[in-house]
């Protein structure tokens, strides 16, 4: 049994300790789990493909750990390559109906990028619950690239503040004229959360123009 604190395991080790901590995952016990999840993204893509097996568990706390998880590693190496086997199992608890799971999930996906994280988080930029618009269109803008322009552009005029301030701080990042325009336009709005990152937004542009 593991205890809260866990010592530095060796390379022989390091296979063993995965084990144990995935088995730790899916325990009954809370604390348990709780220690799993502080010590397994240390294991880096080592632990994608336990992951990935998390994600199909019965009980949502599993889940839902297993894909903070994947979107720790990721943060933690923005490299992780095989991180991408765990799209097609996000995608599937996109769709679910659990509202915090959805949202959490595309964060994740957010952080993964690639074509079909993208695709499928496009598709849920007009979900019924502003609490997963804000979170899909923070997850698009951390892709920053021109094809989710569309969809950060509608967001910006959405009538929830949190969706129209998730939008304007992932505008800037696209760096493309139409951008500017519409932070000007943002500048104006009601909700001094989405004013503060329109005009965020347009200083990050002055500084890089001048950078240029």
């Amino acid at each position: 049994m593991y205890t809260s604190q866990l010592k530095p395991v060796t390379v022989q080790r390091v296979k063993p300790a995965l084990a144990d901590l995935l088995q730790a995952l899916a325990s009954d016990s809370w604390e348990q789990r709780e220690m799993a999840s502080t010590h397994l993204g240390s294991f880096g893509e080592a632990a994608t493909m336990g992951l990935v097996m998390a994600l199909k568990h019965s009980q949502l706390d599993v889940r839902m750990r297993a894909v903070r998880l994947l979107g720790e590693i990721r943060a933690a190496a923005p490299g992780a390559s095989n991180l991408a086997m765990a799209v097609p199992e996000l995608v599937k608890l996109l769709n679910g109906r659990d509202l915090a799971m959805t949202a959490t999930v595309a964060v994740t996906l957010g952080q993964i990028g690639g074509d079909a994280a993208i695709a499928s988080l496009r598709k849920k930029a007009n979900h019924r619950s502003f609490y997963v618009r804000a979170a899909v269109v923070k997850a698009l803008a951390q892709v920053s690239t021109p094809q989710v322009m569309p969809e950060l552009m509608k967001a910006s005029q959405d009538k929830k503040p949190e969706v129209r301030a998730a939008a304007a701080s992932g505008l800037a990042r696209l760096r493309d004229s139409q951008v500017v325009a519409r932070l000007n336009q943002l500048l104006k709005d009601v909700d001094a959360e989405v004013r503060w990152h329109a005009e965020q937004g347009l200083e990050g542009l002055r500084l890089d123009q001048v950078a240029a």
